[in-house]
């Protein structure tokens, strides 16, 4: 998997990282070397050497402390920022960028950070104009699963938005150019929330992992190698760029090693208010009751004593949940509390079953410390999580399950 990595041995200057491993364990140190054979790490105990195998992930500024750690009520006003072109690539790449045209079958994607990179529209999906508010994103999700004959245009109209199809010609800075009928229709830029291009069958090579950056950068990477203090890309859909160390996050080598909860679909979702109600009553508060897949139930981070979290579940009471894991998985772990906002209430009882057996059964409580869990799903394919009402109906019962995943 790493016959594209370069050697690279960094003895000055070494930049601080955290690997975690495939068994949950944290190493701080200063990179060493990355080979095809391993990752190795200067730690106050000496070398630690990682193979690609064992690895999760590389975060590359662990020292650094991310404004979603604070409360949102608790955060500066932060300053405005330019908005920006989301390029998405057909591999899953996202690229914001300052700038994109496209001239004949290349385009032209000037990025955030001022780097300019060419590439064929053919390896592009899609591409986002105009910043979203939560009823067009919704929409534009639609659009991206609609199986047309032909390139898209969203544009924004009096009720929200609407899109035509054709053959995209160009774009530069004034207009994109449509064909439709035989015919080249200019729409003016302002008016265009993106562009989504026709899907066509191809096939990439298959990732080392995947970079994360500033501005949501993401890279699904075929080729990393560290060069003069930064990382040089070649994505799987071919994109090539270099970034300064000092944006980049994480590399990220969980692709095939662990699933999400959050990224998984579900085979039964049932919430159960605690006052009973009528049909129709019910059927309309479906969806007040619904999990959260990374986010809060009342918005925001997940927050748990003082820490935020990117990945996760947040349950209400009397949820019950299944789900039908893959073979191969070994382990179940998470995080599990009531959410800080909810200032010490909040207590349900926790109960987790694999093919009706039960892996864990204790209560929550706001007022205490959060519970890590950390249980054996090997053979494991049917998944049950129930919250049920604890000591105090259901008053302030809001459960996350932080960076909930099941790993092989």
């Amino acid at each position: 998997m790493w016959n594209l990595l370069s050697a690279i041995a960094l003895v000055v200057a070494a930049p601080p990282v955290e690997a975690q491993s495939l068994d949950g364990q944290v190493t701080q140190g200063n990179l060493v070397a990355v080979d095809q054979q391993a990752v190795t790490l200067e730690t106050p105990e000496g070398e630690k050497q990682f193979t690609p195998n064992e690895l999760l992930s590389v975060r590359m500024h662990p020292g650094a402390t991310p404004a979603e750690a604070t409360p949102p009520e608790e955060q500066p006003a932060a300053p405005a920022q330019p908005a920006l072109i989301r390029v998405e690539l057909i591999d899953g790449s996202h690229l914001p960028a300052e700038a994109f045209t496209t001239q004949g079958d290349t385009a032209s994607i000037k990025l955030a950070g001022g780097q300019t990179v060419e590439l064929a529209t053919s390896a592009i999906a899609a591409v986002r104009m105009q910043p979203h508010d939560e009823k067009l994103a919704a929409l534009w999700e639609q659009f991206e699963q609609l199986d047309v004959a032909g390139d898209m245009v969203v544009i924004r109209t009096r009720g929200a938005a609407d899109y035509l199809e054709g053959v995209l010609q160009g774009t530069d800075d004034k207009n994109v150019v449509l064909k439709f009928d035989g015919d080249d229709f200019p729409i003016a830029r302002e008016r265009v929330v993106g562009l989504i291009y026709y899907r066509r069958d191809s096939q990439q090579p298959k990732p080392i992992c995947t970079v994360r950056g500033q501005n949501e950068l993401r890279l699904v990477a075929r080729e990393v190698r560290l060069q003069d203090e930064s990382l040089h890309v070649v994505t799987t859909a071919g994109a090539e760029l270099s970034l300064p160390l000092t944006e980049v996050a994480e590399l990220d080598f969980s692709r095939g090693k662990i699933e999400y909860l959050s990224n998984m679909t579900p085979g039964e979702v049932q919430w159960t208010p605690y006052f009973g109600l009528p049909a129709e009553s019910l059927a309309a508060l479906q969806s007040f009751g619904e999990p959260r897949r990374d986010q809060a139930l009342e918005g925001g981070p997940l927050l748990l004593d003082g820490r935020s979290y990117a990945r996760g579940l947040a349950l209400r009471s009397r949820t019950r949940l299944t789900y039908r894991l893959p073979e191969g998985f070994r382990e179940l772990t998470a995080t599990a509390g009531i959410d800080d906002r909810l200032d010490d209430r909040g207590h349900v009882r926790l109960v987790i079953e694999g093919d009706g057996r039960t892996l864990f059964d204790q209560p929550i409580a706001g007022s205490d410390d959060p519970v890590p869990l950390r249980l054996d799903i090997a053979g494991v394919r049917d998944l049950m999580i129930f919250v049920d009402y604890g000591e105090n109906l259901d008053i302030a019962d809001h459960l996350d399950l932080c960076e909930a995943r099941i790993s092989k």
